[in-house]
C-alpha cells in the first residue's frame, strides 16, 4: 500500500548557493560546491529558536502578528503534520536570504512544543527588509508536494499584495495560496493512492453482491466491523533529512 505522500516525486529543486536547477536533491551542488557545511560556516553564531512568527527588530505590531498567526493556524489546522514559520529580518548587504533560510532551517532549535522530527514538514518564509525579497524555504517532506516552481508560482500571484500592501499582507496572501494548493496536491494524492491500492485488490474483495438479499446478508453479518472502529494503521517514519533552500 501506497501512502499518499509516496506517489508524488520529488520535483526539481535549486542550490541555495548558485541558483542552479538540479534534477534531484543532493548533499552538495554540482555545480558550485555549496552543501550544508558551507552553509554554517558562513553563518558563525547561535542561531535563534524556530518559532512561528520570528520578529527580532520588533517591527511587526501586535494587530499584525494576530493576523499572521491566524493565517498560520488556519493552515496548520488543515494539516496538522505542517508546521509553518514567518521570519522578518534585516540582512546585511551581499547576504542571500535563501542561504539565510536553509541555514535557518537546518540550524534553529525547534520552539517549545514544536517536535524536531516534523523539522521535515516545516515551511519558512523569510523576508528580508533590507534587499526587499521575499524566500520559501521547505523540509523535504513537502518537497514531494512544495517543490520550487509551486512555491515560486505562488509568489508570483501574491506579487501585488507584497508591492501595495506590505510584507505582512503579502505573506498573509501567499500562505493562503499554498493552503489552497495543498488541499488540491491533497485530493490528488488520495485519488492517485485509491487508485493504486485498488488495483492490488484480489476480485473478489472488490465485487458486488449479484442480488439484494446477498447485499442484506452482507450488511447484516455480525463479525463485520465499521471502519470506525478499525485501528489506524502506523506509517513508516521517514528518516530524518536536511532542509533545503529555495
Amino acid at each position: 500500500m501506497l501512502a499518499p505522500e509516496n506517489v508524488f516525486s520529488s520535483g526539481k529543486c535549486h542550490c541555495p548557493g548558485c541558483h542552479s536547477t538540479l534534477e534531484k536533491t543532493a548533499n552538495t551542488c554540482p555545480h558550485c560546491g555549496f552543501n550544508a557545511h558551507l552553509c554554517i560556516a558562513r553563518f558563525p553564531f547561535d542561531p535563534p529558536p524556530l518559532k512561528q512568527i520570528m520578529d527580532p527588530d520588533e517591527v511587526i505590531d501586535a494587530h499584525q502578528k494576530k493576523r499572521l498567526s491566524k493565517t498560520i493556524a488556519r493552515l496548520e489546522k488543515a494539516f496538522p503534520q505542517i508546521t509553518v514559520s514567518f521570519c522578518s529580518v534585516l540582512l546585511p548587504e551581499g547576504v542571500d536570504g535563501r542561504q539565510f533560510g536553509y541555514w535557518l532551517l537546518n540550524r534553529c532549535s525547534p520552539a517549545s512544543g514544536l517536535d524536531a522530527k516534523r523539522r521535515l514538514h516545516h515551511l519558512l518564509l523569510l523576508v528580508d527588509r533590507n534587499s526587499k525579497t521575499v524566500s520559501a524555504t521547505v523540509g523535504y517532506g513537502l518537497d514531494c508536494f512544495l517543490d520550487d516552481i509551486t512555491l515560486h508560482q505562488a509568489l508570483q500571484s501574491s506579487r501585488d499584495h507584497f508591492i501595495h500592501e506590505g510584507y505582512v499582507e503579502g505573506s498573509i496572501k501567499w500562505i493562503h495560496l499554498i493552503r489552497k494548493k495543498l488541499a488540491v496536491l491533497h485530493e490528488k494524492a488520495v485519488t492517485d493512492w485509491k487508485r493504486r491500492f485498488n488495483r492490488r485488490l484480489p476480485p473478489s474483495v472488490t465485487a458486488e453482491p449479484e442480488n439484494n438479499e446477498e447485499k442484506k446478508a452482507v450488511n447484516l453479518n455480525p463479525y463485520s466491523t465499521p471502519l470506525s472502529q478499525l485501528p489506524h494503521l502506523n506509517q513508516r517514519n521517514a528518516p530524518q533529512l536536511a532542509a533545503k533552500g529555495r
